[in-house]
C-alpha cells in the first residue's frame, strides 16, 4: 500500500499542509489535511489483515492527520475502530492505545474548557 499513489498523495497534502501552517494559512493547511486524512484511511481500510504491521502505521497516519485537520471527533472514532482490529499486532494497538488516549484527554481538556 505504501506504493500506492494515493499514499504519495497523502504525503504530498500532508507536507502543503504543514507548509500553509507555518505560514499562518489554518484553513487550507485544515483542508489538505482533511483530503490527506481521508487518503490513509481508506488505504489502511483496504490493506488486507494478512498486512498488520502496514495497515497499523496507515490508520496511525489517518488518525494523526484527522487531528491535524481539527477533527479530534474524526480522529478518536477512527482510533477507536482500529483498536478493535486483532488482526493487528500488540505493537501496532499499543500504540494506538497510547494515540487514542491522548486525543480522548485532550477532548476532554478541550470540551471542559471552551474557547473565550
Amino acid at each position: 500500500m505504501f506504493d500506492d499513489p494515493r499514499s504519495h498523495e497523502a504525503d504530498d497534502l500532508a507536507l502543503q499542509a504543514e507548509l500553509l501552517e507555518r505560514r499562518g494559512e489554518h484553513a487550507g493547511a485544515r483542508g489538505l489535511y482533511r483530503r490527506a486524512a481521508a487518503l490513509e484511511e481508506n488505504l489502511a481500510r483496504e490493506t488486507p489483515a494478512s498486512s498488520p504491521r502496514e495497515r497499523g502505521v496507515l490508520a496511525i497516519s489517518a488518525i494523526s492527520l484527522w487531528d491535524a485537520a481539527g477533527a479530534l471527533p474524526q480522529a478518536i472514532s477512527l482510533a477507536n475502530e482500529f483498536l478493535t482490529d486483532h488482526a493487528l499486532s500488540a505493537n501496532e494497538r499499543a500504540g494506538l492505545a497510547k494515540l487514542a488516549e491522548e486525543l480522548r484527554t485532550r477532548a476532554a481538556q478541550e470540551h471542559a474548557s471552551p474557547p473565550g
